[in-house]
């Protein structure tokens, strides 16, 4: 990735979420979203990797109403 196209967003994350991780991100495996039908939900995917540790994050966004959007 070219250096001079990223922004900062904030410090890098861990689960539990309040963890910080003393590590900038290192690379980005490619990201896939895909829509569940059958679910009616879309499910996205990738990966980040720093120079300490690596994670999977995914992400499931119901296609239904939550209860505050009512």
């Amino acid at each position: 990735m070219d250096p001079d196209t990223l922004e900062f967003l904030g410090p890098l994350r861990a689960l539990p979420y309040d963890q910080k991780v003393d590590s900038e991100l290192f690379t980005l495996t490619t990201a896939h979203v895909m829509h569940d039908d059958k679910r009616k939900m879309t499910v996205g995917y990738g990966g980040r990797i720093s120079r300490k540790e690596h994670w999977l994050d995914v992400i499931f966004i119901s296609d239904e109403p939550s209860k505050t959007d009512k």
